[in-house]
């Protein structure tokens, strides 16, 4: 007998942001690369500790596609300030072109005087999307279909269907492990049917039940969202 689930969500992880090590793109003392943070959808912040006598080119890769720009640079106060190249110098780079003024990865050459900047200062450069994007949504819909008993050793197939389809690789059968869900075997799509079936040998004794879902992994403008959870149990 199979049975069928409908729920729908709530997003399970929070979007992260990432950053990738820039080659550096002028004449520095040394390159260095930062995190830029997310802040909400269309802004991120780098926070850059600052030293006497630096002379740093310095960079981010932006946690999304989408073009950036530079928008509001800032940082400490009384600490002897910063300089740091503004849009057309040569030490600027976007995307690995001098001068460019917007792109996915940035670099700049970051100065500060002799002897001046204190401890505790910091540079904090905000960087914002040159159009707005909109903040990612959870699926909107994540059905699965399962057996409600199974026999030890046999095979199981639990099918889903997600809205809006994700790209391959992104729908997952999850087991409850104590508390936590732990990723258990990965589905398939299939744009005949338009599920994704995820199957696997039923190693269980009698007496036992497991708890299931079936999670879509975050996607461009979707986050990750799990299904309702469901029990399957040995049979006999």
């Amino acid at each position: 007998m199979r049975h069928a689930s409908r729920l729908a969500l709530a997003p399970w992880v929070a979007l992260a942001a990432t950053a990738i090590p820039l080659v550096s793109a002028g004449a520095a003392t040394r390159a260095a690369t930062f995190t830029c943070v997310v802040q909400n959808a269309n802004t991120c912040v780098v926070t850059i500790d600052l030293t006497p006598n630096m002379n740093e080119q310095v960079g981010s890769t932006m946690p999304d596609q989408h073009p950036w720009f530079e928008n509001i640079v800032a940082g400490s106060q009384n600490t002897g300030g910063y300089s740091i190249s503004g849009p057309g110098a040569p030490q600027t780079y976007w995307n690995g072109v001098s001068g460019a003024t917007q792109g996915t990865v940035w670099s700049a050459l970051l100065q500060t005087p002799s002897n001046e900047a204190t401890s505790g200062a910091y540079a904090t450069i905000t960087f914002a999307h040159v159009q707005n994007v909109a903040p990612p949504k959870p699926y909107s819909m994540i059905s699965a279909s399962y057996p409600l008993n199974a026999v030890t050793g046999s095979t199981v197939t639990v099918t889903a269907v997600v809205h809006p389809v994700p790209p391959p690789g992104h729908v997952i059968l999850q087991r409850l492990q104590g508390t936590v869900w732990k990723n258990f075997v990965g589905a398939t799509y299939s744009a005949a049917t338009k599920k994704w079936t995820a199957r696997f040998r039923w190693p269980y004794p009698k007496h036992t039940s497991k708890r299931f879902r079936v999670a879509a992994t975050a996607a461009p403008g979707l986050l990750a969202t799990a299904g309702g959870p469901f029990t399957i149990s040995t049979l006999g």
